[in-house]
């Protein structure tokens, strides 16, 4: 019983700690996409932009919409247009 007991302890950490792994490189992987976009948008469109892109894109938790968000980079014909996407959606 409680060799039983201390298995499922065991796994219930193994599983916990997993978890906490995956959030990390999720919240990680996003930072990164996002790393990436600003650096891009400041390339392409200047500092002052980029630096109006910072806080909308840290309000973007999802991987499908930072990539929506690079296609727009490449797109736009201008930091506006871009930062007004951005802000929409």
């Amino acid at each position: 019983m409680l060799e039983d007991e201390t298995l499922t302890w065991a796994d219930r950490m193994r599983a916990e700690g997993r978890d906490e792994g995956r959030d990390e490189g999720r919240r990680e992987g996003l930072a990164g996409e996002r790393k990436l976009l600003l650096r891009l948008a400041r390339i392409r469109f200047g500092e002052a932009l980029a630096g109006s892109l910072a806080a909308p894109l840290e309000q973007i938790a999802d991987t499908d919409r930072l990539e929506k968000v690079g296609e727009w980079l490449l797109n736009c014909d201008s930091g506006d247009a871009l930062l007004a996407l951005v802000n929409q959606s």
